[in-house]
């Protein structure tokens, strides 16, 4: 009788053990090569206003970048074992996959099949710079998004703390050179970029 009688509890156990389990989605810890602060312009707003928000970064399996809003959200996306897809994403302020371009169909095979005119071809790290703001100097350095119908400022990056670029930047570097062309379809064909199409200037 004691081994009827402890089926239904152990069931039950089992069932409330299964809801307590870590999301699937949760990020893999040996994926997780490199955190740092940097101070970001991710959105258009930003870009035109020319404002930088504190955030933090991650590099994340072998081609990702993440960018939070702050170091509790990072750890939030990172430690918490029951956050859903859904919650998690809501913690990530920009994800930057490398390799995307170079995943399923080229640029040729989507306009021969007439999939639109608009197609990623990668991305560029531009030289970190320093630039003055008044009495403060700031190093910085942009990141640019290229299609097939020219360029765009992806996101920019900044400190006054010029070990925190660079190691940003090395960092993207070694990403880039780990993709196919160091992350940048062949842009021999295209035309140089117009002030319009590069306009979110620091």
């Amino acid at each position: 009788m004691g081994n009827k009688s402890s089926a239904p509890a152990a069931a039950s156990a089992s069932k409330n053990d299964a809801k307590n389990d870590p999301s699937p989605s949760s990020p893999r810890p040996n994926l997780i090569h490199m955190t740092g602060p940097i101070l970001t312009r991710t959105s258009l707003r930003a870009l035109v206003l020319k404002k930088w928000h504190p955030s933090y970064w991650m590099w994340y399996g072998p081609h990702k970048l993440i960018i939070f809003r702050s170091k509790d959200h990072m750890d939030d996306w990172r430690y918490n074992p029951y956050h859903g897809k859904k919650q998690r994403d809501f913690l990530v302020k920009l994800e930057i996959d490398f390799m995307d371009c170079f995943l399923g169909d080229s640029v040729d095979q989507q306009q021969q099949q007439g999939q639109g005119g608009s197609a990623k071809l990668g991305h560029r790290i531009l030289p970190v710079k320093k630039k003055s703001y008044g009495t403060d100097e700031m190093y910085q350095f942009k990141l640019e998004r290229w299609m097939n119908l020219g360029c765009s400022v992806l996101a920019a990056f900044a400190s006054q703390d010029e070990d925190e670029v660079q190691i940003l930047h090395d960092t993207i570097s070694d990403i880039l050179k780990s993709c196919p062309n160091n992350g940048l379809r062949n842009i021999d064909h295209m035309a140089a970029p117009t002030l319009s199409q590069s306009q979110y200037l620091f």
